[in-house]
Protein backbone atom coordinates (compact mmCIF):
# COMPACT_ATOMS: atom_id res chain seq x y z
CA UNK A 1 0.00 0.00 0.00
CA UNK A 2 1.44 3.43 -0.92
CA UNK A 3 2.57 5.62 1.95
CA UNK A 4 -0.10 8.18 1.04
CA UNK A 5 -2.82 5.64 1.75
CA UNK A 6 -1.76 4.56 5.25
CA UNK A 7 -3.84 7.19 7.01
CA UNK A 8 -6.98 5.91 5.26
CA UNK A 9 -8.91 2.66 5.72
CA UNK A 10 -8.37 0.00 3.09
CA UNK A 11 -11.22 0.50 0.59
CA UNK A 12 -11.61 -3.31 0.34
CA UNK A 13 -13.41 -2.84 -2.93
CA UNK A 14 -14.34 -6.53 -3.19
CA UNK A 15 -16.67 -6.05 -0.23
CA UNK A 16 -17.45 -2.33 -0.31
CA UNK A 17 -20.41 -1.51 -2.49
CA UNK A 18 -20.35 -0.28 -5.21
CA UNK A 19 -17.13 -2.00 -6.33
CA UNK A 20 -15.33 -0.74 -9.47
CA UNK A 21 -14.79 -4.13 -11.03
CA UNK A 22 -12.02 -4.60 -13.63
CA UNK A 23 -13.11 -2.86 -16.78
CA UNK A 24 -15.79 -0.86 -14.95
CA UNK A 25 -14.48 2.71 -14.72
CA UNK A 26 -15.79 5.19 -12.21
CA UNK A 27 -17.41 7.15 -15.04
CA UNK A 28 -19.63 4.11 -15.63
CA UNK A 29 -20.53 4.05 -11.94
CA UNK A 30 -21.58 7.68 -12.16
CA UNK A 31 -23.71 6.91 -15.22
CA UNK A 32 -25.30 3.97 -13.39
CA UNK A 33 -26.15 6.26 -10.50
CA UNK A 34 -27.88 8.70 -12.84
CA UNK A 35 -29.88 5.95 -14.53
CA UNK A 36 -31.14 4.16 -11.43
CA UNK A 37 -29.13 0.98 -11.95
CA UNK A 38 -27.53 1.36 -8.52
CA UNK A 39 -30.84 0.14 -7.11
CA UNK A 40 -30.48 -3.13 -9.00
CA UNK A 41 -26.92 -3.48 -7.70
CA UNK A 42 -28.12 -2.83 -4.15
CA UNK A 43 -30.73 -5.56 -4.23
CA UNK A 44 -28.37 -7.99 -5.90
CA UNK A 45 -25.94 -7.45 -3.00
CA UNK A 46 -28.56 -7.61 -0.23
CA UNK A 47 -31.55 -9.64 -1.48
CA UNK A 48 -34.49 -9.67 0.86
CA UNK A 49 -33.27 -6.60 2.77
CA UNK A 50 -35.68 -3.68 3.01
CA UNK A 51 -34.42 -0.34 1.72
CA UNK A 52 -33.81 1.91 4.76
CA UNK A 53 -35.24 5.39 4.97
CA UNK A 54 -32.19 6.89 6.66
CA UNK A 55 -28.66 6.97 5.19
CA UNK A 56 -27.47 6.35 8.76
CA UNK A 57 -28.93 2.84 8.53
CA UNK A 58 -27.82 2.20 4.95
CA UNK A 59 -25.12 -0.42 4.24
CA UNK A 60 -24.24 1.53 1.10
CA UNK A 61 -23.96 5.02 2.53
CA UNK A 62 -22.16 4.18 5.79
CA UNK A 63 -18.95 2.64 4.36
CA UNK A 64 -18.79 5.08 1.47
CA UNK A 65 -19.17 8.00 3.89
CA UNK A 66 -16.46 6.58 6.17
CA UNK A 67 -14.06 6.22 3.26
CA UNK A 68 -14.85 9.68 1.92
CA UNK A 69 -14.42 11.25 5.38
CA UNK A 70 -11.05 9.50 5.76
CA UNK A 71 -9.99 10.88 2.39
CA UNK A 72 -10.91 14.40 3.52
CA UNK A 73 -9.05 13.92 6.81
CA UNK A 74 -5.91 12.80 4.99
CA UNK A 75 -6.08 15.79 2.66
CA UNK A 76 -6.64 18.29 5.51
CA UNK A 77 -3.80 16.77 7.56
CA UNK A 78 -1.40 17.16 4.65
CA UNK A 79 -2.49 20.76 4.01
CA UNK A 80 -2.14 21.68 7.70
CA UNK A 81 1.42 20.34 8.04
CA UNK A 82 3.82 23.28 7.44
CA UNK A 83 6.75 20.88 7.08
CA UNK A 84 5.12 19.16 4.11
CA UNK A 85 6.06 15.76 5.51
CA UNK A 86 2.51 14.47 6.03
CA UNK A 87 1.57 12.54 2.91
CA UNK A 88 -1.68 13.43 1.24
CA UNK A 89 -3.96 11.24 -0.85
CA UNK A 90 -2.77 10.08 -4.24
CA UNK A 91 -4.29 11.48 -7.42
CA UNK A 92 -6.03 8.14 -7.90
CA UNK A 93 -7.56 8.30 -4.43
CA UNK A 94 -8.80 11.84 -5.07
CA UNK A 95 -10.38 10.75 -8.36
CA UNK A 96 -12.09 7.86 -6.60
CA UNK A 97 -13.22 10.32 -3.94
CA UNK A 98 -15.06 12.42 -6.53
CA UNK A 99 -16.93 9.33 -7.74
CA UNK A 100 -17.70 8.21 -4.19
CA UNK A 101 -19.05 11.68 -3.39
CA UNK A 102 -21.33 11.53 -6.42
CA UNK A 103 -22.46 8.00 -5.56
CA UNK A 104 -23.25 9.16 -2.00
CA UNK A 105 -25.25 12.10 -3.30
CA UNK A 106 -27.21 9.97 -5.75
CA UNK A 107 -27.87 7.26 -3.18
CA UNK A 108 -29.02 9.84 -0.65
CA UNK A 109 -31.45 11.05 -3.30
CA UNK A 110 -33.08 7.60 -3.12
CA UNK A 111 -33.51 7.94 0.65
CA UNK A 112 -34.93 11.44 0.15
CA UNK A 113 -37.37 10.10 -2.45
CA UNK A 114 -38.76 7.42 -0.12
CA UNK A 115 -38.91 9.64 2.98
CA UNK A 116 -40.52 12.51 1.08
CA UNK A 117 -43.21 10.35 -0.53
CA UNK A 118 -44.02 8.57 2.74
CA UNK A 119 -44.33 11.94 4.48
CA UNK A 120 -46.60 13.14 1.68
CA UNK A 121 -48.82 10.04 1.97
CA UNK A 122 -49.08 10.67 5.72
CA UNK A 123 -49.76 14.39 5.27
CA UNK A 124 -52.37 13.86 2.54
CA UNK A 125 -54.27 11.42 4.77
CA UNK A 126 -54.09 13.58 7.90
CA UNK A 127 -54.34 17.08 6.37
CA UNK A 128 -50.96 17.95 7.88
CA UNK A 129 -49.38 21.26 6.96
CA UNK A 130 -46.56 21.63 4.46
CA UNK A 131 -44.19 22.41 7.32
CA UNK A 132 -45.22 19.24 9.16
CA UNK A 133 -44.63 17.01 6.15
CA UNK A 134 -41.20 18.53 5.52
CA UNK A 135 -40.22 18.08 9.17
CA UNK A 136 -41.47 14.48 9.13
CA UNK A 137 -39.40 13.65 6.04
CA UNK A 138 -36.27 15.29 7.48
CA UNK A 139 -36.66 13.42 10.76
CA UNK A 140 -36.96 10.09 8.93
CA UNK A 141 -33.78 10.85 6.99
CA UNK A 142 -31.79 11.85 10.05
CA UNK A 143 -33.01 9.25 12.55
CA UNK A 144 -33.80 5.57 11.79
CA UNK A 145 -36.16 5.58 14.79
CA UNK A 146 -38.19 8.44 13.34
CA UNK A 147 -38.33 6.56 10.05
CA UNK A 148 -39.72 3.49 11.80
CA UNK A 149 -42.41 5.62 13.45
CA UNK A 150 -43.39 7.07 10.08
CA UNK A 151 -43.68 3.60 8.54
CA UNK A 152 -45.87 2.51 11.46
CA UNK A 153 -48.41 5.33 11.02
CA UNK A 154 -51.91 4.00 10.30
CA UNK A 155 -52.30 6.58 7.52
CA UNK A 156 -49.19 5.21 5.77
CA UNK A 157 -49.91 1.49 6.23
CA UNK A 158 -51.78 0.89 2.93
CA UNK A 159 -48.75 2.24 1.09
CA UNK A 160 -45.99 0.93 3.35
CA UNK A 161 -47.44 -2.49 4.18
CA UNK A 162 -50.01 -3.52 1.54
CA UNK A 163 -51.49 -7.01 1.50
CA UNK A 164 -50.95 -9.43 -1.35
CA UNK A 165 -53.90 -9.75 -3.74
CA UNK A 166 -54.37 -13.23 -5.23
CA UNK A 167 -57.68 -12.60 -6.98
CA UNK A 168 -56.20 -13.36 -10.42
CA UNK A 169 -54.55 -16.59 -9.27
CA UNK A 170 -51.10 -15.29 -8.38
CA UNK A 171 -49.77 -13.00 -5.65
CA UNK A 172 -49.91 -9.37 -6.76
CA UNK A 173 -48.63 -6.47 -4.68
CA UNK A 174 -50.46 -3.38 -5.90
CA UNK A 175 -49.60 0.23 -5.31
CA UNK A 176 -52.77 1.75 -3.80
CA UNK A 177 -54.98 3.41 -6.38
CA UNK A 178 -55.22 6.36 -4.01
CA UNK A 179 -51.55 7.15 -4.69
CA UNK A 180 -52.81 9.41 -7.44
CA UNK A 181 -50.71 8.08 -10.29
CA UNK A 182 -47.69 10.15 -9.18
CA UNK A 183 -44.50 8.87 -10.82
CA UNK A 184 -42.19 9.67 -7.91
CA UNK A 185 -44.57 7.89 -5.55
CA UNK A 186 -44.50 4.76 -7.72
CA UNK A 187 -40.70 4.82 -7.62
CA UNK A 188 -40.83 5.09 -3.83
CA UNK A 189 -43.30 2.18 -3.67
CA UNK A 190 -40.88 0.11 -5.78
CA UNK A 191 -37.97 0.92 -3.46
CA UNK A 192 -40.01 0.10 -0.35
CA UNK A 193 -41.14 -3.31 -1.60
CA UNK A 194 -38.39 -4.53 -3.92
CA UNK A 195 -37.10 -6.86 -1.19
CA UNK A 196 -40.37 -8.83 -1.18
CA UNK A 197 -39.65 -10.20 -4.65
CA UNK A 198 -37.15 -12.46 -6.33
CA UNK A 199 -35.33 -11.59 -9.54
CA UNK A 200 -37.57 -9.71 -11.96
CA UNK A 201 -37.67 -11.40 -15.35
CA UNK A 202 -40.26 -9.43 -17.33
CA UNK A 203 -42.57 -6.43 -17.34
CA UNK A 204 -45.73 -5.30 -19.15
CA UNK A 205 -47.97 -2.29 -19.38
CA UNK A 206 -51.47 -3.64 -19.01
CA UNK A 207 -52.19 -7.34 -18.89
CA UNK A 208 -50.15 -9.69 -21.02
CA UNK A 209 -53.18 -10.65 -23.15
CA UNK A 210 -53.71 -7.01 -24.14
CA UNK A 211 -50.09 -6.63 -25.13
CA UNK A 212 -50.11 -9.92 -27.05
CA UNK A 213 -53.10 -8.73 -29.12
CA UNK A 214 -51.41 -5.34 -29.58
CA UNK A 215 -54.74 -3.68 -28.81
CA UNK A 216 -55.33 -0.17 -30.05
CA UNK A 217 -55.01 2.73 -27.64
CA UNK A 218 -53.67 2.77 -24.12
CA UNK A 219 -53.54 -0.43 -22.15
CA UNK A 220 -54.49 -0.57 -18.51
CA UNK A 221 -52.68 2.29 -16.75
CA UNK A 222 -50.29 0.16 -14.76
CA UNK A 223 -46.81 -1.28 -15.02
CA UNK A 224 -46.50 -4.92 -13.96
CA UNK A 225 -43.19 -6.50 -12.99
CA UNK A 226 -43.00 -10.32 -12.86
CA UNK A 227 -40.45 -12.13 -10.72
CA UNK A 228 -38.97 -15.60 -11.12
CA UNK A 229 -41.33 -17.26 -8.62
CA UNK A 230 -44.64 -16.00 -9.98
CA UNK A 231 -45.18 -12.83 -7.96
CA UNK A 232 -46.21 -9.52 -9.51
CA UNK A 233 -45.55 -5.90 -8.51
CA UNK A 234 -48.02 -3.40 -9.97
CA UNK A 235 -47.36 0.35 -10.15
CA UNK A 236 -49.91 2.99 -11.13
CA UNK A 237 -47.80 6.10 -11.75
CA UNK A 238 -45.49 4.78 -14.47
CA UNK A 239 -46.76 5.07 -18.04
CA UNK A 240 -45.53 4.64 -21.62
CA UNK A 241 -45.94 5.88 -25.18
CA UNK A 242 -44.60 9.43 -24.99
CA UNK A 243 -41.58 11.35 -23.74
CA UNK A 244 -42.88 12.65 -20.44
CA UNK A 245 -42.31 12.10 -16.74
CA UNK A 246 -44.39 8.91 -16.51
CA UNK A 247 -42.42 7.00 -19.17
CA UNK A 248 -39.13 8.28 -17.76
CA UNK A 249 -40.22 6.80 -14.44
CA UNK A 250 -40.99 3.52 -16.21
CA UNK A 251 -37.47 3.40 -17.66
CA UNK A 252 -36.04 4.14 -14.21
CA UNK A 253 -38.05 1.32 -12.61
CA UNK A 254 -37.16 -1.22 -15.31
CA UNK A 255 -33.47 -0.42 -14.89
CA UNK A 256 -33.79 -0.55 -11.11
CA UNK A 257 -35.48 -3.93 -11.51
CA UNK A 258 -32.41 -5.22 -13.34
CA UNK A 259 -34.13 -5.86 -16.66
CA UNK A 260 -31.95 -5.74 -19.81
CA UNK A 261 -31.24 -2.51 -21.65
CA UNK A 262 -31.06 -4.00 -25.13
CA UNK A 263 -29.04 -2.54 -27.98
CA UNK A 264 -27.50 0.92 -27.66
CA UNK A 265 -28.21 2.79 -30.89
CA UNK A 266 -25.88 5.40 -32.48
CA UNK A 267 -28.46 8.04 -31.53
CA UNK A 268 -27.73 7.27 -27.89
CA UNK A 269 -31.13 5.66 -27.31
CA UNK A 270 -31.44 2.08 -26.13
CA UNK A 271 -33.98 -0.58 -27.06
CA UNK A 272 -35.55 -0.15 -23.63
CA UNK A 273 -36.01 3.60 -24.08
CA UNK A 274 -37.28 3.17 -27.65
CA UNK A 275 -39.91 0.69 -26.45
CA UNK A 276 -41.11 2.66 -23.42
CA UNK A 277 -41.25 6.04 -25.14
CA UNK A 278 -42.67 4.68 -28.39
CA UNK A 279 -45.30 2.10 -27.34
CA UNK A 280 -48.31 2.62 -25.10
CA UNK A 281 -48.56 -1.12 -24.46
CA UNK A 282 -45.54 -3.41 -24.41
CA UNK A 283 -43.84 -6.35 -22.79
CA UNK A 284 -40.17 -6.22 -21.85
CA UNK A 285 -37.97 -7.90 -22.81
CA UNK A 286 -39.75 -8.55 -26.12
CA UNK A 287 -39.23 -12.32 -25.91
CA UNK A 288 -39.11 -13.20 -22.21
CA UNK A 289 -39.39 -16.66 -20.76
CA UNK A 290 -43.10 -17.45 -21.16
CA UNK A 291 -43.12 -18.91 -17.65
CA UNK A 292 -43.03 -15.33 -16.36
CA UNK A 293 -46.67 -14.91 -17.25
Amino acid sequence: MPETQKTMPDPAWADLWPAPRPGRPWSELRQAAREGRLVADWHARWPGTAFPLSPAACPVCRPLRAWHDALDAARYAAEADPSGRTPGPTAEAIEIGFAVEEALRDHRDLHVLVARELADVWADATDATLTARVERARAALDDPGAGALLLAEAAVRPFADPAWDEADGRPVLREPAGSGGITERSKAFFLLHRHRFGAFVAATTGDYEEVQRRSEGAASASLRLYDDVGRVLELVGTTAGYGGEGPRGTVWVLRAAGLPEGIHWPSGETDLEHTVFGQRAFRWPPDPDERAW
